[in-house]
């Protein structure tokens, strides 16, 4: 059977993607990686989390993402690419560390399973839902209105859509893009845990 060491999990904002990493994580005794990527990335950056986050969210030229390293490898260091593309390329020289430095880990987002893609031993998962559950637990997290609530859930899922697309050139939340695609609505939190668990 197939030995998987590394877990890539992607999701839509307020499908329990994050609960169910932590989650694995915990089952398997095994470093979860989050919101740990962009705050090393803005401190070895010299940047604010602020500023790394703002950045994070934003999408660079196409025309300068693409020539830039092709073109000089030194542009990363000497200040001329842009934020964003700065802080996804330490987001994904982190990743792969850890790829490297820990024998088993759960990376969350930031495209993660594109990133990872090539490795043999890491699992590509997606995790989504319909959107009542997801206002309903976006309500109960942060407090909002429902209006308010599925405004929020739409531009979280563009925003993590654009910026996947954008950085991979491949298709957000698209099944052959993952080995597998849960629903946390339909199967639960804690069977998409244990499905994971038994898989790795």
């Amino acid at each position: 059977m197939k030995k998987f060491k590394y877990l890539a999990l992607d999701r839509q904002f307020a499908s329990g993607g994050r609960e169910i990493g932590q989650k694995v994580a915990e089952k398997l005794g095994i470093p979860f990686h989050n919101q740990d990527i962009l705050e090393i990335s803005a401190k070895n950056l010299g940047v604010s989390l602020v500023q790394a986050q703002k950045a994070e969210e934003t999408i660079a030229s196409s025309v300068i993402y693409s020539l830039s390293l092709a073109s000089n490898p030194s542009l990363y260091d000497n200040g001329v690419l842009p934020m964003a593309d700065k802080v996804f390329f330490e987001e994904a020289k982190l990743i792969r560390e850890f790829a490297e430095k820990e024998e088993s880990c759960v990376v969350v987002g930031r495209c993660s399973d594109a990133i990872l893609g090539n490795r043999p031993d890491c699992l590509k998962i997606f995790i989504c839902s319909e959107m009542q559950p997801r206002i309903n637990r976006s309500i109960e997290q942060y407090g909002l209105k429902s209006s308010e609530a599925e405004k929020m859930l739409r531009k979280n899922d563009r925003r993590r859509s654009s910026f996947y697309e954008f950085n991979t050139d491949k298709r957000w939340g698209y099944r052959e893009n993952y080995h597998l695609v849960l629903n946390s609505n339909a199967l639960g939190i804690d069977t998409c845990v244990d499905i994971i668990v038994n898989l790795m």
